[in-house]
């Protein structure tokens, strides 16, 4: 009965888990290959805005798709797993083997995350580099397009430092530990009440 939606289950898992380490790489090594081609351009300064705004997104997806699995994993074990003992037992093996010492498999999440955010740094550094570049200061500052440029780049940066913000307490790594915790008893009350309602 519970076989399609443990497969089902597993299936979502691997997916949210795919491409977690490549993605950022990715990234980055697009904006080093297209780099070479906007530096000739004067959208130059724009270029890493845009791609700390993805980085900062990819994140935030990240982190996201991490709490679908802390759902997904509690619900495996606590209800299909607890349910068929002799059938299911993969979660529930995972959770007594990294009972100590391991924060419920999240070692690698802090991984990703200072590396998204070595990424950006150097991002900024870049970003900076590049208004006090000279070419960029001798080839028209005041020139109106150059400086609409300097603006939109100043406001996404801007942008990208209150979206940060924003999601820093939901995307830092000690937010994601206490949450896949605290996803367990949540999930244990929502049985319960399910249970409930069927009795009535």
């Amino acid at each position: 009965m519970y076989q399609l939606e443990y497969e089902s289950l597993r299936n979502e898992l691997n997916e949210n888990r795919r491409y977690v380490f490549e993605r950022p790489l990715i990234i980055f090594t697009a904006a080093c290959i297209f780099f070479d081609y906007v530096s000739k351009t004067e959208y130059v300064m724009l270029f890493p805005c845009l791609i700390i705004l993805l980085l900062l997104f990819n994140l935030h997806f990240t982190a996201n798709r991490l709490f679908s699995n802390a759902r997904i994993i509690a619900y495996i074990r606590l209800f299909i797993e607890k349910k068929h003992p002799k059938s299911f037992q993969w979660e529930t093996f995972l959770e007594a083997y990294r009972f100590k010492g391991e924060k419920k498999g999240l070692k690698y999440y802090p991984l990703i995350f200072y590396f998204h955010i070595t990424l950006i740094i150097f991002l900024l550094l870049i970003e900076t580099l590049l208004y006090f570049d000279g070419h960029q200061l001798n080839s028209g500052a005041h020139n109106l397009k150059n400086l609409i440029t300097t603006i939109v780049s100043i406001l996404s940066i801007i942008g990208g430092a209150i979206y940060f913000f924003l999601i820093w307490k939901s995307i830092s790594p000690k937010h994601v530990q206490v949450f896949f915790e605290k996803e367990t008893s949540k999930v244990i009350e929502v049985l319960a009440l399910m249970k409930k309602s069927r009795k009535k």
